[in-house]
This record gives C-alpha cells, structure tokens and sequence, in this order.
C-alpha cells in the first residue's frame, strides 16, 4: 500500500550489509475476540527465512498438486488493507483470512510431517488476473468485484461479502450531484479494467440514450490504491473518483473533504469473491466450504472486516491543499537543477515535500538542513562542493547533484529503466545505497526483480528493513503523481495553478 505518512527523513544514512533475521513465530493480532468469544491466534508458524515473494514458475493443477507441492500461491495487492510486511510482522485482511484457511485446510486434510502453506505472494492489483491465468498463483484475494466478465476468465468462490454498493465520490470544491446524469460531461478518474469502470461505462451507454455527454474516463497510475486515490480527490488533485462505499465511509473519516454520493450509486448489489484458475475445482471447494463459516456474516469474518474496513484508529495522516500551493513558490530553482542534471522536476518535488515539507528552515537533530535535508558537511565535500545550503538555490542544487550522484554510482544497470533508477535512489537517498543494494541482492534470490522498486525490492525492504523507506518512496511517488494529476485537470481547464 502505498499510504500517505509524513516521515521526516534523514540524508545519507549508510549501511554496510543487510542481516536476515530468523523469525520462528509471528503472532496474529486477535482479530477473533467478540463478546467474550476468543480464538488461539499464536498458531500461525511464519518463518520469513523461507518466504519466496516472487513469481517463481508457472504451474498449474488442482488442489491435489498444490498438496503434493505442499504450497498454495495467493496472488495479493501490497496495501494497507490487503497485506503488509514490516520486518517481523505480517498484517491485512488477505494475510489473516488465508493463514486461517491454511489452519482449516491443514486440519482438514490431516497431513503429516509436512503441512501445506499458503505463499504470499504481493503483485500489482491490475496483474492479478493475467498472473493467476498464466500459472503465477493459484488464488487471489484483492477484494475482487464478482461479474460476467470476469467469469469468463476466471472462478470465484461464494461470496466473501455481499450486498456492496460502488459509489462516486468527489471533493467539497467539485460540482456537486443530485443524479448519476449530473456527471455528463464531468471527468472520472478510474482504476483501468476495474468494476468501477464498468460500471461508468454502462452509466455512459445511458447517458448516451438520453441525448446527454459521456463521462469522461480518465485512468489512473496502476500505482495508486483505493487511499491514495481517495485522497487525491479529498485534496482537489481530481474531481470525481468511484470506490465501494464502505471503504469510501472508511476513509472519510480521515479525509474530511470527501462528498460520498451513496443516494445515487454507481452500481449496487455488488459481492467480492476469491479468484481462481478455472483448472482448479477442488480449490475452489475448498475455499468454498472454509468461507461459509468465516465469509463476513459470521462471527470471525465480521471481526476481521470490522478491523481492517470499519475501524479509522489505524489510518494514516493525510497531506492538505497547502502542499500543492507551495510548489509554484519553489518551480523556478527545480526545473532549473533538474534540467542541469537530467532529472524529473516533479519527482524531486515530492522528494523535498516528503523530507521536509518544503520547508527551507527546516533543521533536523541531525544537522540536516533545508528543502532537501542535506548535511552540510556532505554538501561542502568531494564531489559536490556546495556551500550555504542555508540558502533555497543551494539547498535544492545539493539534494539534486547528490540524486544524480546515486544514480549514476549504483544504478547504471541498462535493465533499470529511468523511473525506477530514481525510484532506487530514492530509497538509497533515505537508506543508503550500500544498503539498497544488498536488498536488491536479496531480491533476485526471493525470486524478484532487483530492477523494478514497487511489488520487487520494495517488498524486501519492507521485510528486512521495515517500512519506513518503503512509506518514504511510496509517499513521494503518491505526491508525484497527484501533482501530475493536478497540472494536467488544470491544462484540460485553461487554469493557471495559482499559490
């Protein structure tokens, strides 16, 4: 997930390896206890040592090679909701869900030494489908919208939840709706190949009968999840934007500038489902049976919803409009540095909204200073040679050559493309790049690609380092993309983005 958090953090923080931690046991938070009812959650034996996060190869079959294999694939999105990763812990409603079907399936089937595990495995959200296809997993969960489209494809189980409604959602400052028609004309910005989509192009297909414009849809960074769209549109990057109304609710309470039209929804009667191969029957049984006694309506399956889908206390901070007036102040001395060392302008600044908020009298208990957060001594010395990075130039000139630098000294792989170059050394930035080397080391041997930072070495990160350099880059490529989101609804209007 990639989740807004303003993490304050520090230039040039060096590392000379990475440890692989053994990790015997990890303990499930006791989603289970309800009016007294309590459940063992200690029974989960996770040992990272043995966790292999990529895609591996293709294999099929049913249930009965999965045994066989004593491994089932579970294909998930790397969000908050879904599945997490930080060092030791485990978290998201995929990853409890699927370690109690393993407990089931493992009584169930009564195996002995060995029992069969559940591998997770995180993959970008639009994938899903093509890797289960392809034999790169063997289920999916990703709180899947079950239709006939998607049938075609692909199995699902019974449904896990029921009776959802898809919503349009848009900003205080959006023109408001009293009918789904009111969005003739308007733009929509959607998750390409989503139900949501769908749906608007039904809604379009009305429209277009009642002699009214389309919406128009627009599609979004694969990138961005559910949060970060939401908060998009919370901050006024975008004007309208669909979600599943209880995620929406969900949201709303820490995104205050969120409009939920829930009186006209988009779609209705909607149901998730676990996704499978259609080679995989006795799979798809077997999930079938675990969820009518633990789908949402029953006791442990409304706990586990009610933590991760009602409960606001764990939600991350928002970033605000101000965030976007501040960049115009600043646009001259960022273009300027990142045309000298062939950088991209709106990358770098979110890079110093994230280490500093664009604040210039920033000083950090390090001795970091400014925009950036550069150490003076780092600056004045070899090979950069900048000095007074007390002053806005200066300061923006140091962190940009000392971007350059990174990439140019470890990551010059021709199989890096330019984005995650910067992306590499983003996390190198705020980790060191020793460091980020030796997780891009780990990733190939976990069966990941050491060239692509999100889904890849992100994950690893997550796992040996923990995730405050993962929310680092994350929050700095969400603030890059909504800028891009904004300066482009802005070109579309003929308005000029004011401070």
């Amino acid at each position: 997930m990639k989740t807004a958090r303003i993490v304050l953090a520090f230039l040039i923080i060096s590392f000379s390896g990475v440890s692989c931690r053994q990790e015997k046991q990890t303990t499930i938070p006791d989603s289970t206890k309800t009016n007294g009812a309590a459940k063992d959650t200690t029974w989960y034996n996770f040992n990272s040592e043995n966790e292999f996060l990529g895609l591996g190869k293709a294999q099929f079959g049913d249930l009965d090679s999965m045994v066989v294999r004593r491994k089932i694939r579970a294909l998930v999105p790397y969000t908050y909701l879904y599945y997490t990763i930080n060092m030791k812990q485990r978290s998201g409603i995929a990853f409890e869900a699927l370690s109690l079907f393993e407990k089931s399936l493992n009584k169930q089937l009564r195996l002995k030494p060995q029992q069969i595990q559940i591998i997770f495995i995180p993959v970008n959200r639009s994938q899903i489908i093509p890797l289960l296809r392809e034999g790169y997993g063997d289920l999916a969960f990703a709180g899947m919208t079950i239709t006939d489209e998607r049938k075609k494809l692909v199995d699902f189980s019974i449904p896990s939840i029921t009776g959802l409604k898809e919503i349009v959602v848009g900003g205080s400052k959006s023109p408001k709706l009293n009918t789904l028609a009111d969005l003739s004309g308007q733009e929509i910005y959607l998750r390409e190949g989503s139900s949501y989509e769908s749906a608007a192009i039904k809604l379009n297909h009305s429209l277009k009968n009642k002699g009214l414009k389309p919406v128009i849809i627009k599609t979004l960074d694969p990138y961005l999840e559910t949060e970060d769209v939401l908060e998009m549109v919370n901050s006024g990057v975008i004007p309208f934007s669909a979600v599943v109304e209880d995620l929406a609710a969900l949201w709303s309470k820490v995104m205050p500038n969120l409009v939920l039209y829930d009186k006209i929804p988009l779609a209705q009667n909607i149901s998730y489902g676990w996704v499978f191969r259609k080679d995989s029957p006795k799979l798809r049984k077997a999930a079938d049976q675990f969820l009518e006694k633990h789908a949402k309506g029953t006791l442990i399956g409304n706990s586990l919803y009610n933590k991760y889908v009602k409960n606001a206390n764990l939600l991350p901070k928002i970033y605000t409009n101000k965030t976007f007036s501040q960049v115009n102040v600043l646009k001259a001395p960022f273009l300027k540095y990142a045309d000298r060392y062939n950088l991209d302008w709106l990358l770098l600044v979110a890079q110093g909204y994230q280490e500093s908020g664009l604040n210039q009298k920033l000083v950090s208990n390090r001795g970091a200073v400014g925009i950036m957060q550069v150490l003076p001594s780092t600056a004045a010395s070899k090979p950069f040679y900048i000095r007074d990075i007390r002053k806005v130039d200066s300061n923006i000139h140091a962190g940009t050559m000392y971007m350059r630098w990174l990439i140019d000294q470890y990551f010059t792989d021709p199989e890096i493309d330019e984005l995650n170059r910067h992306l590499l050394a983003l996390a190198a930035y705020n980790a060191g790049p020793g460091q980020v080397n030796e997780l891009r080391k780990i990733a190939k041997t976990k069966g990941l690609n050491p060239n692509l930072w999100f889904d890849n070495v992100e994950i690893i990160a997550a796992r040996e380092i923990g995730s405050e350099t993962t929310q680092y880059v994350s929050n700095i490529y969400k603030f890059y993309a909504s800028y891009r989101a904004l300066s482009y609804y802005a070109e579309q209007r003929g308005k000029k983005l004011r401070p």
